[in-house]
């Protein structure tokens, strides 16, 4: 007969087991994890946009103009931070630089290209159309 009780210790084979396991569970976990993690950033990526839109249309709405971003400033360093995690950032700063990026860049195009409808006026600091 074997004597159980004075056994303080796990065998090398029951090491070896636990940690398959415990491999093989990661290594089917992991894959499903940073799946989520990625449906998650995607979810929120359009949850930011949805929010730039409406904001942005709050903004027109009181002011008959796009907040847009003055261009003395490069701001992608701190969107870039803010996305990778690696810093806090104030939301409506976060989505004022972006939809001025954004809205700034198509309103050179629309000033640029249509001088005779759309004035622009550059005594205002937020780049605003101003019909004539």
């Amino acid at each position: 007969m074997v004597n159980i009780r004075g056994q303080l210790g796990v065998t090398l084979m029951e090491l070896v087991v636990t940690l398959a396991i415990l491999g093989v569970l990661a290594a089917i976990g992991t894959p499903v994890l940073m799946g989520n993690i990625r449906a998650a950033k995607n979810i929120e990526a359009q949850n930011t946009l949805k929010s730039i839109y409406l904001m942005q249309k709050n903004y027109f709405a009181e002011n008959y103009c796009y907040y847009v971003n003055s261009g003395s400033t490069d701001s992608t360093s701190l969107i870039n931070q803010y996305l990778s995690g690696s810093s806090t950032l104030n939301m409506e700063i976060f989505i004022a630089t972006i939809w001025g990026l954004i809205i700034g860049s198509f309103l050179n195009v629309v000033i640029h290209r249509l001088p005779k409808v759309v004035k622009h006026d550059p005594d205002v600091s937020l780049h605003c159309l101003l019909w004539p």
